[in-house]
């Protein structure tokens, strides 16, 4: 299965349709999910992500493009997981260990993914007083800023994402293989 068979594969058989899952649309999307990727912490709308889950088991996929890390079983539905640090190109020194904590993400066209994370800090109240944006002219895209997490005497703060930086990044993959990228 090619990459962009197997994000669509995953995004058309996972796209909420399970028991329990919650519309991406009616999701609150005044919280955030602040989480922790590689000794740093990111947070994202809690409106996107679906679920944090265990997955014991990753099944590489040949000729997968970078980013991609392979294939988990969520009840029944085959998903692709990817390293979220190469995806965004973060940059910095993202380890790339095992990791069984994976955060699922989700979007209001179906598309689904996970991504590992070493776990969740915290769901906390969106605020846009409380997010600081860069003047600088070299901000990566998807960094919306930096988000107090409401813990002021300890210095609690996140890095706010861009899910639809994330999600045109995710969408990219679909047509990059590492075969094309060899030749």
């Amino acid at each position: 299965m090619d990459s962009r068979a197997l994000l669509e594969h995953g995004s058309s058989v996972a796209s909420g349709a399970e028991a329990g899952a919650v519309p991406a649309r009616s999701r609150d999307r005044r919280s955030l999910c602040a989480f922790r990727l590689a000794g740093e912490c990111y947070a994202l709308e809690v409106g996107h992500v679906g679920e944090i889950i265990t997955v014991d088991e990753v099944t590489t996929v040949p000729l997968a493009p970078p980013g991609v890390v392979g294939l988990f079983n969520l009840r029944g539905t085959a998903l692709t997981i990817v390293d979220l640090a190469s995806v965004l190109a973060l940059g910095g020194k993202h380890e790339r260990r095992p990791r069984k904590s994976v955060l699922v993400l989700r979007f209001d066209d179906g598309l689904s993914v996970g991504t590992p994370i070493d776990g969740v800090h915290a769901i906390v109240p969106y605020d846009e007083s409380r997010v600081t944006r860069s003047k600088a002219r070299d901000e990566h895209a998807a960094v919306r800023g930096i988000v107090d997490l409401g813990n002021v005497e300890q210095g609690l703060s996140a890095v706010l994402l861009d899910a639809d930086v994330l999600k045109e990044r995710l969408d990219a993959l679909k047509f990059r293989s590492r075969s094309a990228e060899r030749h």
